[in-house]
């Protein structure tokens, strides 16, 4: 699955509070239709994907997206939640002043130094027990 469908719908879900699984179900509660229409608007607006490709994602038809979509874009430009599309990466609500990016800035270079590190235990392995 494409990362910035998986980052999308990561923060999307924090955002709001709802789980990934709530949203790309058939809920209906305010909270989970307001967080799948908000995810719509940001694939639509900031990835630029089609209303076929947003439809094939959450399950739903075509004519349905446009619907809400239009319906809606109003009442979610005005939210809080920005995604960031030059790096086509979903970022976290609460990233919003110079210390906080630090510090998220921060935690993913950590984060990154654990993976590289597992990688190369994997490789390791690879190496010793072989293909």
């Amino acid at each position: 699955m494409d990362i910035r469908i998986i980052n999308t719908l990561k923060t999307v879900s924090d955002h709001y509070g709802v789980s990934i699984y709530e949203l790309k179900s058939r809920s209906r509660t305010d909270s989970v239709s307001k967080a799948r229409i908000h995810a719509f608007i940001i694939f639509r607006d900031t990835f630029n994907f089609t209303y076929k490709e947003i439809g094939e994602i959450f399950n739903r038809t075509t004519s349905s997206i446009i619907q809400l979509v239009k319906t809606h874009r109003s009442e979610y430009e005005k939210n809080h939640l920005k995604i960031n599309p030059k790096q086509n990466l979903a970022l976290p609500p609460e990233v919003k002043n110079k210390n906080n990016k630090n510090i998220f800035v921060k935690e993913l270079l950590e984060e990154r130094e654990r993976l590289i590190n597992i990688i190369s235990s994997i490789d390791y392995l690879i190496k010793i027990y072989g293909n």
